[in-house]
């Protein structure tokens, strides 16, 4: 039974990001399409190029990092501060639970490609906006009880 195109473009994200998270490479293309034992040459049918795919890559990765954010800084059952300590113990968990073989998909993406990429850029650029709103919400809100010093601005540009 042949593989709709939904299927073989959620067979390669799937498969990317359990392996590497978008670390395409010179190779990459033809890595994605043998995990999920493709054509070589079907990779581009079902993304415009590996920029598109390695966009949505960073998408999904961004959508179960807001699960985790979420996770920890709503908790009201702890205070601002704790709930910032628990995010950090959630995500060092998470590269702990791989050796420290991998860091952060936006920070290394932010390296790699926002140079080279427009596409990437400004998709990097609205996630860091994004990123950053619940942190100073939260930040604030310990700052209101004393839990962290207010002389900075959570809100300002430079804090994350």
């Amino acid at each position: 039974m042949p593989t709709s195109s939904f299927d073989f473009d959620e067979q390669l994200l799937q498969q990317d990001s359990q392996q590497d998270y978008g670390r395409l490479g010179p190779n990459g293309a033809r890595r994605c399409c043998a995990v999920a034992s493709a054509p070589q040459g079907s990779f581009t049918n079902h993304f415009r190029s590996k920029e598109a795919f390695a966009k949505e890559v960073l998408d999904r990765y961004f959508a179960n990092l807001q699960e985790r954010i979420g996770g920890a800084l709503n908790e009201k059952s702890l205070t601002p501060r704790q709930r910032l300590e628990r995010y950090l113990e959630i995500i060092s968990g998470l590269l702990a639970g791989d050796k420290w073989k991998r860091g952060c998909l936006i920070g290394d993406f932010s390296l790699e490609t926002s140079a080279q990429s427009k596409l990437m850029r400004a998709r990097l650029e609205a996630i860091l906006h994004e990123w950053r709103e619940p942190f100073a919400l939260c930040i604030a809100e310990a700052q209101a009880i004393g839990e962290i010093d207010s002389t900075f601005d959570p809100c300002r540009r430079k804090c994350l």
